[in-house]
């Protein structure tokens, strides 16, 4: 037994060289590769891909939103500026597009989205006949094989159009956030806002009330990985005001068709204080989305710089809109790689 725990020992001595000689040639290898990036993050490489974007730190958030909500040329266009999304919820493959191209991106977007939802009335079409097994026969005689089951037409007729129909309403989404992608937008929560505006136009054009279902999809397809500040807020509340105004106009016109003039009439009042509400709503809230006030900036640079965290603010803001072609790369561990994971 001793002689063969002596004969491991040389094995075992010659793995662990035999290992920590290989991980030094791919330590080389990493080295060699940070090497070449960082002569790709050189000036003189980054001066032939400048874009016509930038992101500008200011030392004060009052500055900054001064800036932002100001026309910074008499051409409008030749400056655009807005305030900057969080770090994380940059697109930064969207930067790359002209400020000039973006309203014929979204255009397009806008037409695709409508094509879509026009031409979704075929499969829903296509579903109505298989629900009418009388019509379906006509359209597919071999349909007429489902009757030598039993209990089969009652599934076909029953449960499978509405299996497709929902599969169907399951990859809209999916087919409007890939085409929410190519609008322009500088953030992914402009994308996503856009794939849920169209998927609820969608929705209303072709389902008609159903909120709830479209509620249901953005919980499933679109996961929180950054803070947008309560930029959703606005169109959740323009999506439950349209749907309850979509609801009222529907009752007033069931009510007359039912030959009651009274109750009809007396819907009337309810739609009207509704949409007073809702442009109470947009005169109240609505401003305080889109601009940021110069009272609250002033406030929070007062308390920052009591506190001494007006220069970290500062530096902080800088290094996190650092393009992530231009961050650091750094490949080594504190330790070294090649110390054994169990000591002998």
């Amino acid at each position: 037994m001793t002689k063969k725990h002596k004969n491991k020992l040389p094995l075992l001595n010659f793995s662990q060289q035999t290992s920590s000689s290989k991980v030094d040639l791919l330590e080389e290898k990493l080295l060699a590769l940070c090497h070449k990036i960082h002569q790709l993050q050189c000036k003189d490489m980054l001066k032939k891909k400048e874009l016509p974007v930038a992101f500008v730190t200011f030392k004060s958030r009052s500055a900054a939103a001064v800036a932002a909500q100001l026309q910074q040329h008499t051409h409008p266009l030749l400056w655009v500026t807005e305030l900057a999304p969080e770090p994380r919820d940059v697109s930064w493959r969207n930067l790359r597009v002209s400020y000039r191209v973006v309203p014929l991106y979204r255009l397009g977007v806008v037409i695709a989205a409508s094509l879509l939802t026009i031409f979704f009335a075929i499969p829903v079409t296509a579903v109505q006949g298989i629900a009418k097994y009388e019509k379906l026969k006509k359209w597919f005689p071999p349909a007429m094989v489902v009757q030598l089951i039993p209990g089969l037409s009652s599934i076909v007729t029953g449960y499978l159009p509405s299996v497709v129909l929902k599969g169907f309403i399951y990859i809209v989404p999916f087919a409007m956030f890939a085409m929410a992608k190519v609008s322009g937008y500088v953030s992914r929560s402009k994308e996503e806002i856009k794939a849920c505006n169209m998927v609820f136009y969608f929705l209303v054009g072709n389902v008609f009330f159903a909120v709830q279902n479209l509620t249901l999809q953005i919980q499933d397809m679109y996961e929180t990985t950054y803070e947008t500040c309560g930029q959703y807020w606005p169109y959740i509340h323009h999506y439950i005001l349209l749907s309850i105004i979509l609801m009222q106009i529907t009752m007033i016109g069931l009510f007359g068709l039912k030959l009651k003039p009274a109750a009809s009439i007396s819907t009337i009042p309810l739609l009207l204080f509704t949409l007073m509400f809702n442009e109470y709503c947009k005169m109240r809230f609505l401003p305080s989305f889109h601009h940021y006030s110069l009272k609250d900036a002033a406030e929070n640079d007062e308390l920052d710089e009591k506190c001494g965290q007006l220069e970290f603010h500062y530096e902080n803001a800088s290094n996190a809109y650092c393009p992530p072609g231009l961050q650091p790369v750094n490949f080594m561990t504190s330790e070294s790689s090649s110390t054994p994971l169990v000591s002998s």
